[in-house]
């Protein structure tokens, strides 16, 4: 592809990605898989334009409306390589299968953007979250909202992976990476987390394909942990998806007990049986639920740990998909919210007396978190809140300075920490 048409392909892609529902890597990957004249490196050229345009959007269309530029991916596009690489960047007159160059008036526009003084932007546009997002986040960071959020929002996520304590341990699992060039450290909290240097890809590596390792967040780790399962319990992953949560819990039951995972999509479902196949788990029983129905009679009442995983925002992870801080409007957040709640105070109907819920979003946001657990609680009296601090120290694994709330709820931060944003909540039923 010419330069000019892997500029109009990232043009495209932004056009796909603002209009539909997906992630921007399966977009993405499904735009390339019939366009398979395009080499390894039109991909990755046209990743980085459409990349680098979602993570600085704010800052691009705070440039183009200053200077009376409609904030569209064709300008997103040309302004994103003017900043990173000057006036060479962009298309010629006369060059076939690309984008429309910029006409004059564009043109001059577009050099008075690219001077302007973005210290005069608005917070928001700076670090790159929608506006309407800005009291919730002053309200959980305080004074130091500009610091965290121009961090945690513009860093670029590291890989980590867990090791499964079933098949192996972290200092095997280190010393066959270093053995085969790939750079690696101990990290986290678990003592199952390594963080990779760089992005290698594992797709291939027989650690993955054998269950040794799976891919996932210290952070995502840490919270996994923090639900304390015991050997011989009776547990349910709620929203289980595609299992992260549930085949870390998995390891630490030592296939003894039972583990629910429950989710309403087969699909997720069946990949779950799969990796936990993989992961040499046998306790693991998945099963769809009616996302309105009833829930399973024989599971009501009869577990001594809930893990709540809920739908949200993802606000956390947005270092990861930075297109879905774009995706977010008011009503969908108040969605968001409401479906918390409900999933919630279903879960918790499958607690046995003094069992414990644990809620856990990736999301940053206390309209997710903090708000959820209020009304969860306002609504259903029995549940009381235990310190996640001493559900730490009960499960055997430590905190981040600074992780534990007020009110002793667990919230990571991605700039404090290092990891993905979660919040976690433990909640008792006190019902006799």
């Amino acid at each position: 592809m010419t330069p000019a048409a892997r500029l109009q392909a990232a043009i495209e892609l932004l056009d796909r990605i603002g209009a539909e529902a997906p992630a921007a890597d399966w977009i993405m990957r499904d735009y390339f898989r019939k366009r398979r004249y395009a080499g390894s490196g039109d991909r990755r050229a046209v990743g980085q334009i459409v990349f680098t345009v979602l993570r600085q959007r704010g800052l691009i269309d705070w440039r183009l409306e200053q200077t009376k530029l409609p904030t569209d991916n064709r300008l997103r596009a040309f302004l994103s390589l003017l900043l990173e690489n000057g006036a060479t960047a962009l298309p010629g007159d006369n060059t076939a299968h690309g984008p429309v160059p910029p006409t004059a008036d564009e043109a001059a526009a577009l050099d008075l953007a690219q001077a302007l003084d973005t210290a005069e932007a608005p917070l928001p546009d700076r670090a790159g979250f929608p506006a309407h997002l800005l009291a919730d986040l002053t309200e959980t960071y305080g004074e130091g909202v500009e610091q965290e959020l121009l961090a945690q929002l513009q860093d670029v996520a590291a890989v980590d992976i867990r090791v499964n304590s079933q098949k192996s341990d972290r200092d095997r699992v280190l010393a066959r990476l270093e053995a085969d060039g790939i750079g690696a450290a101990a990290s986290g909290w678990t003592g199952t987390a390594v963080r990779l240097a760089g992005r290698p890809n594992l797709n291939a590596h027989p650690l993955l394909s054998d269950g040794t390792i799976e891919i996932q967040d210290a952070g995502s780790q840490l919270v996994s942990a923090l639900v304390g399962v015991e050997p011989g319990q009776q547990v349910a992953d709620f929203c289980a998806g595609a299992g992260g949560k549930t085949l870390a819990m998995g390891a630490r039951m030592e296939n003894r007990g039972e583990l629910h995972a429950l989710d309403v999509d087969v699909r997720r479902l069946e990949r779950l049986r799969a990796r936990a196949t993989r992961a040499g788990l046998r306790n693991v029983q998945s099963r769809r639920i009616d996302p309105e129905g009833d829930l399973p009679q024989e599971l009501i009442g009869r577990m001594d740990r809930v893990l709540v995983d809920a739908p949200c925002s993802g606000s956390g992870t947005w270092r990861r998909q930075p297109e879905q801080r774009w995706r977010l409007d008011p009503t969908r957040l108040e969605q968001h919210q409401v479906r918390q709640i409900q999933i919630a105070g279903r879960a918790a109907t499958l607690l046995q007396p003094g069992g414990l819920l644990i809620y856990v979003t990736c999301s940053i946001l206390r309209a997710e978190n903090e708000i959820v657990i209020t009304e969860l609680m306002r609504q259903l009296p029995h549940l009381v809140r235990i310190d996640c601090q001493d559900m730490a120290a009960k499960a055997g694994v430590s905190l981040p300075d600074g992780a534990v709330t007020e009110a002793g709820e667990l919230r990571l931060s991605p700039y404090c920490h290092g990891v993905d944003g979660f919040f976690a909540a433990v909640l008792r039923s006190d019902i006799r």
